[in-house]
């Protein structure tokens, strides 16, 4: 089947049976037992064992397990990046308001074809494209199946335990045959928000976010579930080099162009260096943390920094500490702690029965190298400001 629809955009259809009502605008295609029928218009791609056309209303529906597929052109990037959704259950699709509504094991991959991939797995998935001009038949960006992607919201499933599972994924090479995987950021939270154009992410609930270093492999290898990236989460915490592990209770913001993730309430991180540097835990109430190789500045991605807020608490080997802020430099293992005016930081040595109070303090993780930066004052406290 091939035709142009109301917008001055070609469709065409492949399938077993396809059923045409002109009358009606209105179109189905099914696939033979096994196969899988298509649909295209631009752009855009759907696949499943049967699909409904709706022109009058507007309405794309996919029944069984499908994917949609689309060309996105995208403000930061030279050459269109490839969108595919896939589902299990069930595919909507509203063109009025351009959105797509996936329904089991719902799942996204966006790449740019090159050094970078997104993946995105949860119980259902929400996309929002740019809706039709007033004008569509008069804009052939859009007769061409030009569609801005505005969000996509991903929700776990309602089985318990269930979560939303997000990685950013960097390649060693830049073509599509070299494909060693050189880092990876993995989010497991319980929704999420992508917005579409800066590819920010938002989420709510208790989560955790891992950052690996040349990995073996990651939860969404494949064409894995959101249920089978989750049992295999806690694996990944002893695989990989130079790896970070963050778990939060609150909330959980991911602003990409300054690859800063902010996570607030009951905060914990754990790093290390390297292979053999001491393990750093972080304990805070806010915690940014900065990563770097989002921007594609290098061909991984590693954290940089930590600054942490609120009842912090560190611990490394024999020492750990308690203190208002601190700042963690993740490249160099360095710590500079940071007291209140009425609350020093207080550094406990197992190897010493007293412990060391101070209004700032310097401390090498790696080397376990200690430095009062500023002591306290006669008196103990240390004078606000």
């Amino acid at each position: 089947l091939t035709a142009a629809d109301s917008h001055g955009a070609r469709v065409s259809a492949t399938g077993r049976r396809v059923l045409i009502r002109p009358q009606d605008q209105y179109a189905e295609i099914e696939a033979a037992p096994g196969e899988t029928a298509t649909a295209a218009r631009g752009n855009t791609k759907l696949t499943g064992p049967q699909i409904r056309l709706d022109a009058l209303k507007g309405l794309a529906q996919v029944f069984g397990p499908g994917t949609l597929t689309h060309e996105l052109q995208r403000a930061d990037r030279a050459r269109p990046s490839t969108l595919t959704l896939g589902w299990d259950n069930f595919m909507l699709f509203n063109d009025q308001d351009g959105s797509a509504g996936a329904d089991g094991n719902a799942r996204i991959r966006l790449t740019d074809n090159r050094a970078e991939e997104d993946r995105i797995a949860a119980g259902n998935i929400q996309l929002v494209f740019m809706p039709p001009p007033q004008d569509a038949a008069g804009d052939p960006e859009f007769a061409e199946g030009e569609r801005k992607l505005l969000r996509a919201h991903a929700e776990a499933g309602f089985e318990p335990g269930s979560m939303v599972i997000i990685e950013s994924r960097r390649f060693r090479g830049t073509s599509a045959q070299d494909r060693t995987l050189q880092s990876a950021l993995v989010l497991m939270v319980p929704e999420a928000t992508l917005d579409g154009p800066t590819s920010d992410l938002e989420a709510t609930g208790a989560g955790r976010a891992i950052i690996l270093e040349r990995p073996d492999r990651t939860p969404l290898d494949g064409d894995a579930t959101a249920e089978d990236a989750r049992s295999g989460f806690g694996d990944l915490v002893g695989s990989g080099t130079g790896q970070a592990l963050v778990d939060w209770n609150g909330s959980m913001t991911f602003d990409r162009a300054g690859q800063e993730l902010v996570l607030d309430r009951g905060v914990r991180l754990s790093h290390r260096t390297g292979p053999e540097a001491a393990q750093l835990d972080l304990d805070c109430e806010q915690l940014v943390v900065t990563l770097e190789g989002l921007d594609r500045s290098r061909s991984a991605t590693t954290l940089r920094q930590a600054v942490a807020e609120g009842a912090v608490y560190a611990a490394s080997e024999d020492r750990e500490l308690v203190a208002r802020s601190l700042d963690y430099d993740a490249r160099t293992g360095i710590i500079i702690a940071v007291g209140d005016p009425m609350a020093p930081v207080v550094v406990f040595d197992k190897r010493s029965a007293q412990p060391a109070s101070a209004a700032s303090i310097r401390w090498n993780v790696n080397t376990g190298e200690f430095t009062i930066v500023r002591p306290l004052p006669a008196g103990g406290a240390i004078p606000g400001g």
